[in-house]
C-alpha cells in the first residue's frame, strides 16, 4: 500500500459557502429582530470585508487530478505517494515530471535566501495533471500535461510559530504565503509566477485559455498588466466582464469547471 502524502495541498471551500458562513450570523440576528449585532456577527462581517477588499489572482479551475513533486523527487497525488516508476491515473507521471526535482530544489534555495534565516526542509510544487479530454483540453494540447498552481513547504523549526515566522518573511519578500498547520502555502501571485517562469515551469494561467472565453484581448482584461489574471480586489473580480465571460457565457456550454481565487494573504476559494 502506498504511503500517505507527507505534505498535502490544503483543501478549501466554495466562495459562496465561505461568504454565507460569514454573513449568516448577522442575517440570523437581524431576522430575529435584533437591532444591535453581537461581537461575533460584527467580526464575521469584518472578515468578509477583508476578503472583498483584498487583491486577488484568479485562474481557471482545471478538471484533472492534483499531483505534486518535491525537491528530492518524491511524487504525490492528493492523498498518497506515487510509487517510483508506476503510472498515476494511467499517466506516466515520472516522464511528465522529469527534471522537476531539480527545479523544486532550486526554488527551495531561492525561498530560503529571502526567509530571514528560516530553514526549509521540504518544498513541494503542486499542479493539475490533465487526465481526461473534457472541455477543450484535447484541442488545447493539455491531455497528460501538468500545470503548476502553487507550492507547499515545511519549515525546519519544530515549534508552533515556525510556519508563521516563515510566512511573514516570505510575504515581506513579495510572495503570497500563508501558514496552515505545520506548513506554509505559497499561492499564485506575480512573484511566484516570475519564479516559475524563470525555472521553465508551466502554470495554470499561462498554459491554458479556454476556447470560446473571448479573444486574447478579452482574456487580458483584468486589473494587472501581464498574463496573470490579477484584480485589485475580490469585488473587482466578481463584477468583471472577465469572470462573466468564463462563468456565464452568453451562449453555448461553459468553458471551464470554474475559477480558483487566491486572495492576498493566502486564502483560497473555489468559484463555480
Amino acid at each position: 500500500m502506498s504511503a500517505n502524502n507527507p505534505l498535502q495541498w490544503p483543501s478549501f471551500e466554495q466562495l459562496g459557502r465561505d461568504f454565507y458562513e460569514k454573513l449568516s450570523p448577522a442575517l440570523s440576528e437581524l431576522q430575529g429582530g435584533e437591532t444591535e449585532l453581537t461581537q461575533k456577527a460584527k467580526e464575521s462581517l469584518d472578515m468578509l470585508q477583508v476578503w472583498l477588499d483584498a487583491p486577488c489572482v484568479a485562474s481557471v479551475k482545471l478538471d484533472g487530478t492534483n499531483v505534486g513533486i518535491d525537491d528530492r523527487g518524491l511524487v504525490v497525488g492528493r492523498n498518497k505517494v506515487c510509487e517510483p516508476g508506476q503510472a498515476y491515473q494511467k499517466v506516466d507521471v515520472w516522464t511528465v515530471l522529469q527534471g522537476y526535482e531539480d527545479k523544486a530544489a532550486s526554488m527551495k534555495a531561492k525561498f530560503e535566501a529571502v526567509s530571514g534565516g528560516e530553514e526549509i526542509v521540504q518544498l513541494m510544487l503542486y499542479g493539475e495533471l490533465l487526465v481526461n479530454s473534457k472541455y477543450d483540453y484535447d484541442k488545447a494540447g493539455l491531455f497528460k500535461v501538468w500545470l503548476c498552481f502553487g507550492a507547499v513547504m515545511r519549515p525546519a523549526g519544530s515549534d508552533e510559530e515556525a510556519p508563521s515566522r516563515l510566512s511573514a518573511q516570505l510575504r515581506g519578500a513579495g510572495f503570497n504565503a500563508c501558514p496552515t498547520d505545520d506548513r506554509v502555502l505559497i499561492a499564485l501571485n506575480e512573484n511566484l509566477g516570475l519564479m516559475l517562469a524563470e525555472h521553465g515551469i508551466p502554470t495554470v494561467y499561462d498554459g491554458y485559455k479556454p476556447d470560446g472565453a473571448g479573444s486574447s484581448e478579452d482574456w487580458a482584461q483584468h486589473d494587472g498588466s501581464g498574463n496573470l489574471p490579477w484584480f485589485t480586489s475580490l469585488r473587482s473580480l466578481v463584477v468583471s466582464d472577465w469572470a462573466r465571460r468564463l462563468l456565464v457565457p452568453q451562449k453555448g456550454q461553459h468553458f471551464a469547471e470554474g475559477l480558483v481565487v487566491a486572495s492576498e494573504g493566502g486564502r483560497l476559494f473555489k468559484w463555480k
